[in-house]
């Protein structure tokens, strides 16, 4: 009886580097390493990475992970996903601080906006970028604590409006799906407007408020369960209309 072979490459690695520390990374060991960040897939995604054939691995030697994909085996360095990604499909991982002295030696906020997560996505554009080299924050000098951070929501959303909103005017938009969600509750009271959304049907990530068809406010929605204590998202877009 011929053996079975599933052949793993590896998709893709990230790395957090801190220039506090010798080595970039964590604070010296002897046998193992103890990263400040450690990174968790979230419920959903380790759904998708079980319907795409992915493997997560943590890499505390680089204070990050690597994912590894199954493939078919045939095509040398350029092989094809052995489970193709649909529409909408992302790969989100939440950070989590291990170290909350980290914020000691990093430019980060010394007290924790719980209103505000870190967002990290392979949508940014940069054109000096690598293939194989490329960063997510916004800026490629390094992670901002002004351009990075992003308002969160749990699954119960609420907007305050400085103006009476019409029916059918407040929406909430998932931006990966284009999925939207009307509100369960408008309150027009004083001239001014109360919404709250429950998201609950929708997958976690990026959001607007539109209201009139105009972008009020944007957001990160968590999903269910998230964390605590969580300190960021890493979100990587599987869609191949992304820019190379």
């Amino acid at each position: 009886m011929d053996g079975l072979q599933v052949k793993y490459s590896e998709l893709l690695s990230l790395a957090v580097t801190q220039l506090f520390y010798e080595n970039k990374v964590c604070a010296k060991y002897s046998t193992t390493p103890v990263p400040d960040l450690s990174f968790v897939p979230s419920a959903e995604t380790q759904e998708l990475m079980k319907r795409l054939g992915l493997i997560f691995r943590a890499n505390h030697g680089k204070g990050g992970f690597t994912v590894m994909v199954r493939t078919n085996g045939t095509l040398g360095p350029n092989e094809l996903l052995r489970f193709s990604p649909k529409k909408g499909d992302k790969l989100s991982f939440l950070g989590l601080m291990r170290n909350p002295a980290m914020i000691n030696y990093n430019e980060l906020p010394v007290t924790t906006d719980t209103e505000k997560t870190f967002y990290f996505s392979n949508e940014v554009t940069d054109l000096l970028a690598t293939r194989t080299n490329l960063h997510l924050s916004k800026l490629s000098a390094g992670v901002s604590t002004a351009d990075d951070r992003i308002k969160k929501s749990g699954e119960i959303y609420r907007f305050h409006h400085a103006a009476p909103i019409g029916p059918g005017a407040a929406k909430v938009k998932h931006l990966l799906t284009d999925v939207q969600v009307n509100p369960v509750s408008v309150i027009n009271d004083g001239g001014q407007c109360d919404l709250i959304f429950n998201l609950s049907a929708l997958p976690a990530g990026k959001c607007q408020l539109l209201i009139s068809a105009v972008k009020t406010d944007e957001f990160y929605y968590t999903g269910l369960n998230a964390p605590s204590q969580l300190f960021g998202v890493v979100e990587l877009n599987l869609s191949p209309l992304l820019a190379d």
